[in-house]
């Protein structure tokens, strides 16, 4: 407010406005998609593989500890791959579960997330994604997982733990090699982990 003028201050209104979307920004800030690199990998789609061959094997935050030995053990399997919010072996971002909180208030339940679980995005298509490993730029998909993630009449659903495939005839992993898209990290019990 201007002293005397009853009217106040367009800086004073910018600075409240700044403030607010800065509030915004950080609450939604860990949730939020950012446009990225999507490649594949066939060295993902083999069930039998041993997570020992990828970062986010064992160690305090990895998946073997928590049970999973191959990658046909995630329930999300064939959709893994690597990310590059996993920087090498052991990166926090391969779990455990961790909580964001805001200004020391513990969060809900919802905020829970473990940094393997991702919902990864192509045109209309979403993907949910257990990322194993390391990816030096963006995501790197098994070939199935960039499949579904490109196909056009690609359908999936989470039911009793299992993924239900409608049918992809044509997916584009192959064609595209790789696509720009985006990512979250979401709740760990999306990806049916442990």
């Amino acid at each position: 407010m201007v002293p005397g003028s009853g009217k106040q201050h367009l800086l004073s209104l910018t600075v409240t406005n700044m403030k607010f979307v800065s509030i915004i920004a950080l609450l939604t800030a860990p949730f939020a998609a950012s446009a990225t690199r999507i490649s594949w990998n066939s060295g993902y789609d083999s069930a039998t593989e041993p997570l020992t061959a990828v970062a986010c094997s064992d160690g305090s935050n990895g998946m073997i500890g928590k049970g999973y030995n191959l990658f046909g053990d995630l329930p999300t399997f064939p959709n893994i791959g690597g990310s590059s919010a996993v920087a090498s072996w052991n990166s926090p971002n391969c779990g455990p579960s961790r909580v964001i909180e805001f200004d020391s208030v513990p969060a809900p339940v919802a905020h829970r997330i473990i940094g393997t679980c991702w919902n990864v995005t192509y045109q209309s298509e979403t993907i949910v994604v257990t990322v194993i490993d390391h990816a030096d730029e963006g995501y790197n998909l098994s070939e199935e997982a960039m499949n579904a993630l490109t196909c056009v009449n690609f359908m999936s659903s989470f039911s009793l733990g299992s993924f239900v495939d409608a049918g992809c005839s044509n997916g584009q992993a192959e064609l595209l090699g790789v696509v720009d898209g985006t990512g979250v990290q979401i709740p760990n019990s999306y990806c049916g982990l442990k």
